[in-house]
């Protein structure tokens, strides 16, 4: 089972943490890069998302990291402590303020096979090679991984809210308010170690991190055996990576999704209804009443995998796959694996983008003919402004769905969550140095 613990992180010592967190590398645009930036030289964008050509840059990340620690821009907390974290927010769109409450800590490499931690997507190469020379150069695990966690009776949040005290409190400009707190009381973190040791974990965002973190242990175990050096410890830091830890029974956990934009396949509503009827209800609908539409996907998820098909003209059709119609029976969707034939987004790719349209799943995962988009309205003024034949509205997929395809040791297509809001980078950090031990 899973293992955690406590840490000595790194963290912003002297500096208003709005002004030097930032958000995660891979979301962030080269506009977006120039205003962190701008906005402060210890922001730590200049570090996880450095700037320069080729390799250099990541030299000079190490160059500034070092440099912030010896100037006590950086610091190590003093003892191994859990970090609570508490985001208040409003979903996208509107309505009432939820936190959701999690906590930083260590979490011990293991490869999924040995199914301690659980996937629920494929990676690709390309940015897990960027993380890694990130990882060689600067030895420092600067942004946490993303992983739920079983507690349904809420014992972490209980034992770790008795003494916990607050180091930092900050609204960003998303409006999105960030607590930050230490929790040093040794009969709560042995607590909460238990309890995360009971049940496999599940990474929620940052497959990236995850696979470059284990990929760094392997490089660093063999460079040490090539040298003839006695093998690190156990607890040895570079062993861990640093997470960022949810219940998956936690009230402010929100999974919104994410729109399919169907390019360079010509589809009309006529020929997709007409590929369609042998395996799915329709309902036509229209555009313009989006909320009655979004109403009614919603209303169909629940019995069965349910979307929307908007078609540049307004004219859309809600898609409820047919309860009385095998998933065995549907091209493209029963050669899926099983876990996955109850999920929307599963089925979107299957039957209709690679059973209907042609689209494989090679060109899917190299976006050939798709777009993702994240905002529901967006999304239809893109279609409606005729940059796509068709665009696939998708209601969230439930937790409880993305832990029961990674249990049965299955992964989703793309896309398939988008866990609401994203954790900053920059709140905490933890040094890799195979020669110290956590």
């Amino acid at each position: 089972m899973p293992k955690i613990a406590p840490f000595r992180g790194l963290r912003f010592a002297k500096d208003d943490l709005a002004r030097v967190i930032a958000p995660p590398y891979d979301v962030i645009s080269p506009a977006d890069r120039k205003t962190l930036g701008e906005r402060s030289p210890h922001n730590v964008a200049h570090v996880d998302l450095p700037e320069g050509e080729g390799d250099s840059k990541y030299a000079h990340a190490a160059e500034l990291l070092s440099e912030w620690t010896k100037t006590g821009v950086l610091a190590p907390d003093d003892e191994a402590v859990i970090l609570p974290y508490h985001q208040a927010f409003s979903a996208p769109g509107g309505g009432s303020e939820v936190v959701r409450k999690g906590f930083f800590a260590l979490l011990r490499l293991s490869a999924y096979e040995a199914r301690e931690v659980l996937p629920h997507e494929r990676t690709l190469s390309g940015p897990k090679e960027d993380r890694l020379k990130l990882f060689v150069a600067t030895r420092t695990n600067v942004s946490p991984v993303f992983v739920l966690y079983s507690d349904p009776e809420h014992a972490v949040d209980h034992a770790l809210s008795k003494t916990r005290q607050n180091l930092a409190e900050l609204e960003t400009e998303d409006g999105i308010r960030h607590r930050l707190m230490r929790v040093s009381d040794r009969a709560a973190l042995e607590r909460t170690v238990q309890v995360l040791s009971r049940a496999p974990v599940l990474i929620a965002d940052g497959h990236h991190r995850y696979e470059t973190a284990l990929r760094f242990e392997g490089e660093v175990d063999a460079a040490r055996a090539a040298s003839d050096r006695p093998p690190a410890p156990e607890r040895a830091a570079h062993r861990w990576v640093l997470a960022y830890f949810v219940n998956q029974d936690d009230p402010g956990l929100l999974v919104l999704p994410t729109h399919r934009l169907v390019h360079g396949v010509q589809i009309d509503a006529s020929t997709l209804s007409q590929k369609a009827a042998p395996y799915f209800n329709q309902f036509s609908s229209q555009a313009h009443d989006l909320t009655a539409l979004l109403r009614t996907m919603a209303d169909g998820r629940d019995r069965t995998p349910t979307f929307a098909a908007v078609f540049p003209d307004g004219n859309s059709l809600i898609l409820s796959l047919r309860e009385d119609v095998g998933a065995a029976s549907i091209p493209g969707l029963r050669e899926r694996p099983k876990a996955l034939w109850r999920c929307d987004v599963a089925v979107l790719h299957g039957a209709i983008l690679e059973g209907m349209l042609g689209i494989d799943q090679a060109a899917q995962a190299a976006q050939t003919n798709l777009v993702y988009v994240k905002d529901t309205h967006e999304a239809v003024r893109r279609i409606l402004q005729k940059e796509g034949s068709v665009l696939f509205l998708m209601n969230a997929t439930p937790v409880r769905q993305v832990r029961e395809v990674a249990m049965a040791g299955e992964v989703m297509p793309q896309k398939s969550t988008y866990f609401y809001p994203k954790v900053p980078t920059g709140l905490v950090m933890h040094v890799l140095d195979p020669d110290v031990e956590i």
